[in-house]
């Protein structure tokens, strides 16, 4: 296995345009805050400009993939393999998509959500077509935290999420900031002083 990574000591560098701030010293596992909200894309870009382009560049990437609708795992490797995953779009992923989902409700409207078409649920074979261009042990600062909560706390920081009314562009750029994360814990923080 020569392509393992290194796992004794965390990697903090940016890795074909998309960040790498793996801890590897613990195992990976997905968060329930990745899915929140119709979907969190911090982790599938960087230097984000602004919610109104991050909404063009989702909406180009999703036309892209509109046109070539792969269905083969070639197809979706040819999809992926069409820009350097360094050559961001507004500093998004350009494999980051969105679809219409009458489930996902923001703000009591239906929304859409974002998914990554490499992503192995997407695929019966479960196959990983994200491997080799991006990240896919990324944990955001708030992720990582949030593993570590008790289940009250954790149920706490979700009911305050939801609160906040946020699209999931906002909610993704709050995650990705850190700043979601930073207004719960003041509030923690000044609720324990009471």
């Amino acid at each position: 296995m020569d392509n393992q990574p290194n796992l004794s000591k965390p990697q903090n560098e940016v890795n074909g345009g998309l960040k790498i701030l793996t801890e590897f010293s613990k195992p990976y596992a997905p968060s329930i805050l990745c899915q929140l909200n119709g979907g969190c894309m911090g982790c599938c870009g960087h230097s984000f400009e602004n919610e109104k382009s991050i909404k063009y560049a989702i909406h180009k990437n999703t036309l892209e993939f509109n046109n070539k609708i792969p269905k083969t795992k070639q197809e979706f490797e040819e999809f992926r393999d069409r820009e350097l995953s360094q050559n961001l779009r507004n500093g998004v992923c350009r494999n980051l998509i969105q679809i219409n989902n009458q489930e996902v409700q923001t703000n009591n409207k239906p929304s859409c959500q974002f998914l990554c078409p490499l992503h192995p649920t997407r695929h019966k074979s479960k196959e990983d077509l994200r491997l080799g261009h991006c990240d896919i042990h990324y944990l955001c600062k708030s992720a990582k935290i949030f593993k570590d909560w008790d289940k009250k706390t954790q149920e706490e920081f979700l009911n305050y999420i939801k609160t906040k009314q946020l699209s999931n562009i906002q909610y993704s750029l709050k995650m990705d900031d850190n700043s979601i994360l930073e207004e719960f814990q003041h509030l923690q923080n000044n609720h324990s002083k009471d």
